[in-house]
């Protein structure tokens, strides 16, 4: 992690790209996470989430790439992710057992304390939410600019500390008479840059 606090925020439209200051890998939660993907990358800020066939139960994983900022001046802040994010995922049932795969992003801005800021410092965008008991499948691949846009107010010389995520679930079941399923998440992000515009007060 850096803590030269990054750039300084001047009244207008800031562009900062990467290298960012930190990574995020976890919370992870279920068995056989370890045959699956979870990596990241702060010098390209690229991230990549996979969560194949599994077993019994929910298992989760969330990863990311963060940036800590000053604003020089009192006012409120726009912060918005420009990211490339491709995904793809599956159910496979058989019988009575259902699947269910999500997949989602976020941004949250917070500040020394750890805190979310307002007035909205957290967006979250899903993805994809499926649950089926029949067989499903789907990919895309998409630039996300303003959707995950969050407001704070900011004061004069602030430090705040800014984190786009990416997150996928699973859930799965197996039985030797009633059936099974299964489901896999997918998603690969790039963090392209990020804006910030600061409006004072």
């Amino acid at each position: 992690m850096q803590w030269d606090y990054g750039p300084l925020l001047d009244p207008g439209v800031n562009w900062i790209g990467p290298p960012y200051d930190w990574e995020v890998r976890g919370p992870t939660q279920g068995e056989h996470l370890h045959f699956d993907k979870l990596s990241t990358d702060r010098q390209t800020g690229t991230i990549e989430l996979y969560l194949g066939q599994g077993s019994d139960g929910t298992r989760f994983a969330n990863a990311g790439v963060g940036l800590v900022l000053q604003s020089t001046v009192a006012g409120v802040g726009r912060i918005a992710p420009v990211v490339r994010v491709d995904r793809d995922w599956h159910i496979r049932t058989w019988a009575w057992l259902s699947g269910h795969t999500r997949g989602f992003c976020k941004q949250i801005v917070q500040d020394a304390s750890g805190a979310v800021m307002g007035p909205q410092g957290e967006r979250t965008v899903e993805l994809w939410n499926l649950t089926s008991q029949s067989d499903l499948a789907g990919e895309d691949s998409s630039t996300i600019v303003l959707d995950l846009r969050t407001t704070v107010a900011l004061s004069a010389g602030q430090v705040f500390y800014v984190t786009f995520l990416v997150g996928v679930e699973t859930d799965e079941s197996s039985g030797a008479f009633i059936g099974y399923s299964e489901a896999h998440a997918h998603i690969w992000a790039r963090v392209q840059f990020w804006t910030a515009n600061i409006a004072g007060f």
